[in-house]
């Protein structure tokens, strides 16, 4: 009843006569105390930890992989819920309090929207920012606005170096680190996750080369492990073969050998382009 009462919450500051009970039923297991002063059931799961917060810390705002978690099922439900509020809070269990202010146009609901969620973790990887990029609900300008917003956070270069590099729409960790390498090389004339049409079926190639129908395409374990990746990596690539592409393969591992993937790329794009050139001359 008293669950129910408080929509499934019992704050212990509005049942102050049931204090040694509240302690008793949490000894046997009929309640789980999710903050101080907040019980709840045992099985409120993830929303009973949101609804923690905002009952107790009216003035927070979920941050980190909870954010993420609210907004896609895709993200895992992290043990420790990050939580920004603009005083200071001594820490909880299953809760990490981080003293920030957060801009109104990036605090939906309560919680940090994905971009701001993204920008924050770019100091470490680009993962989040990729995600957006690849689902289209972000562009790069969208996450410099944010960045913008945020001026002398510790972590700030990594995240600007991280922000800048997705003017060339990597999807992935390892699509990036290929960006990287090109520009590096000063290889140019490259467009990454172009999409292409071959017979009935829609692709978008990881770096093409369009004068030349070259494609790289960049395995990486995140996106191409298990069976069913495996058959439509086989498909995909005979199916541009079929329809003229050149398709060249690589993997994380092949970074360390840098040197020998810029070989790879500009021999076989200049024997690409020869061909192409003879084709044009009539020759055979």
């Amino acid at each position: 009843m008293l669950l129910e009462q408080g929509n499934g919450l019992i704050l212990a500051r509005e049942h102050r006569s049931l204090k040694s009970s509240l302690s008793r039923w949490v000894k046997q297991g009929r309640l789980i105390r999710l903050m101080r002063g907040v019980y709840a059931h045992p099985q409120c799961g993830f929303a009973g930890q949101l609804a923690a917060v905002k009952a107790r810390i009216p003035d927070g705002v979920i941050a980190g992989h909870a954010a993420m978690a609210v907004v896609s099922p895709q993200y895992h439900v992290p043990d420790v819920i990050d939580v920004y509020t603009p005083t200071h809070r001594m820490p909880q269990a299953g809760y990490r309090f981080v003293q920030r202010h957060v801009p109104p146009e990036y605090n939906q609901d309560d919680v940090l929207t994905p971009i701001m969620a993204a920008v924050d973790r770019a100091d470490r990887d680009a993962d989040w920012i990729d995600d957006l990029v690849r689902t289209g609900q972000a562009t790069q300008q969208d996450f410099a606005d944010a960045l913008a917003m945020c001026p002398g956070r510790v972590g700030n270069p990594a995240r600007l170096k991280r922000v800048v590099r997705t003017r060339t729409r990597p999807f992935s960790g390892a699509e990036r680190a290929y960006h990287d390498l090109l520009d590096k090389a000063k290889i140019i004339g490259w467009t990454a996750n172009l999409s292409v049409y071959v017979s009935d079926s829609h692709y978008e190639l990881d770096v093409a080369f369009k004068d030349v129908q070259l494609a790289l395409e960049i395995d990486g374990f995140r996106y191409h492990s298990g069976k069913t990746s495996f058959e439509n990596d086989r498909r995909r690539q005979n199916e541009l073969t079929r329809a003229g592409w050149t398709v060249l393969r690589f993997t994380w591992a092949m970074l360390d050998d840098p040197d020998w993937v810029i070989g790879i790329i500009r021999t076989t794009r200049t024997r690409l382009r020869r061909m192409t050139c003879r084709h044009f001359l009539g020759e055979r």
